[in-house]
């Protein structure tokens, strides 16, 4: 019979470590999502997560990180952003509007206006 040391050393330091900062009880498996997810948040590129992690496939990134809620608020902002931005005008002078002939609409393909 094989008996796993490197894991049951692994799993004995990780107890130790929580113990020693005072954190509750945690699998080491789940610190590994948690620590994907936290490279994610950070814009960490995905080539160096798999370096850090120890990966040398992509859809072990897809499996231990998380979208959170944060994320997804981020991308609807800059996709608002882009969507919805105003166009800037030359320094120091104002932007003329043009007159536009009635009926004629502003919307793209998709019915959303189009910044001018």
């Amino acid at each position: 019979m094989i008996i796993d040391l490197r894991g049951i050393t692994d799993y004995r330091e990780w107890k130790d470590i929580l113990a020693a900062a005072g954190i509750r009880e945690g699998r080491l498996h789940d610190a590994r999502h948690t620590a994907a997810t936290v490279l994610l948040l950070l814009g960490v590129p995905e080539r160096a997560v798999m370096d850090v992690m120890g990966w040398s496939s992509s859809a072990m990134v897809k499996r231990y990180q998380h979208i959170t809620a944060p994320v997804r608020m981020d991308i609807a902002e800059r996709v608002g952003g882009l969507i919805w931005a105003r166009p800037k005008g030359k320094a120091g002078k104002k932007s003329k509007k043009k007159k536009r002939k009635k009926g004629r609409g502003d919307d793209g393909s998709a019915g959303l206006p189009i910044p001018a």
